[in-house]
C-alpha cells in the first residue's frame, strides 16, 4: 500500500483481519496497523526499492510470511468494535471524573 497521505485506512484494517502481511508507506494510520518487521514492513514514501525489497522478502521467505500473517491476526484484535468501544468508554469515564 504505497501512499503519500493516509488517515486510518479501512483497507489496512481489513487486511489485518484477513491475516495479511502488509507492506505500506511509513505514514499516518499505517503506523498504527503495521509493526515493522512483525506483521509487515513500513517503507519511506517514494522509496521504490524499499517496496521492492519488502515484497521480495515476503515472496521468497515463506516462514517470514507466515509469521507476519499470524501477527496480523493478533494485531487485528485491537481494531475490533468491542475494543474500540471500551477505549472510548474509558476516555469518557476519565473525562467525567
Amino acid at each position: 500500500m504505497p501512499s503519500l497521505s493516509e488517515g486510518l485506512p479501512v483497507v489496512g484494517v481489513q487486511a489485518l483481519a484477513k491475516g495479511l502481511a502488509i507492506v505500506a508507506s511509513a505514514i499516518g494510520g499505517f503506523q498504527d496497523l503495521v509493526v515493522h518487521n512483525e506483521n509487515g514492513f513500513l517503507v519511506e514514501t517514494n522509496h521504490t526499492l524499499g517496496f521492492v525489497q519488502a515484497l521480495e522478502a515476503l515472496l521468497t521467505d515463506q516462514a517470514l510470511l507466515k509469521t507476519f500473517r499470524e501477527y496480523s491476526l493478533v494485531k487485528s484484535r485491537e481494531f475490533q468494535i468491542e475494543q474500540i468501544a471500551s477505549k472510548y468508554e474509558a476516555i469518557f469515564r476519565e473525562l467525567i471524573r
